[in-house]
């Protein structure tokens, strides 16, 4: 009798303790500005930054097993979890070839972003030009827009990134950013963990 007692107390405080996480859970999910709140103090580079510290032991025989491994490392994080409710889909092992074979170049050339973006992105990837926060004072760039310069700006200055590559980090999350945040996140990491 003591045992069934002693497992119903127990089992009681997991439930209570997951009832609460769900609570919490909910409440972000149903109000956008809360999730808006939390992304902003957690910006999409820290999160870069953050998965692929957690991905540094990864080791991969090919393309479809490094992307499980570093989605297995990103799931496990809240904020990523969060984005990924906002949109989602698993990269392919042709989306990381396509990446890692072609002139960075052509894959500026071929974003769906408009011409000023993908001049903002050609002068930092490919012409090595660092640029300033002017872009946000540009009126024909949304929202949208800036937030990816702005978060390419920081994975390119931050310079842990190449591993002799060249500027791969910043171009793999335009790439991603084209479908999700969370995908342009998932991106930077595989280019992270994938010298």
């Amino acid at each position: 009798m003591k045992k069934i007692y002693l497992y119903a107390v127990a089992l009681s405080s997991v439930f209570a303790g997951c009832s609460s996480d769900t609570l919490v859970e909910d409440n972000i999910t149903t109000n956008p500005s809360i999730a808006y709140k939390a992304k902003t103090q957690s910006s999409l580079a820290e999160l870069v930054t953050e998965i692929s510290t957690g991905c540094k032991g990864i080791t991969f025989t090919d393309a479809e097993n490094l992307i499980a491994s570093v989605e297995y490392e990103a799931f496990k994080n809240r904020d990523f979890r969060e984005l990924a409710v906002q949109g989602y889909s698993t990269p392919t092992p042709g989306d990381w070839d396509y990446i890692s074979d072609t002139a960075k170049g052509n894959i500026i050339n071929g974003l769906s972003y408009s011409p000023v973006v993908k001049s903002y992105l050609y002068a930092m990837i490919v012409d090595n030009q660092g640029f300033s926060e002017s872009f946000f004072e540009n009126s024909s760039l949304t929202g949208y827009e800036k937030q990816l310069l702005e978060t390419c700006r920081l994975l390119n200055d931050n310079g842990d990134d190449d591993y002799g590559n060249g500027h791969i980090r910043p171009l793999a999350f335009a790439y991603g950013y084209q479908t999700s945040e969370a995908n342009a996140v998932i991106m930077a990491v595989i280019s992270s963990v994938n010298p």
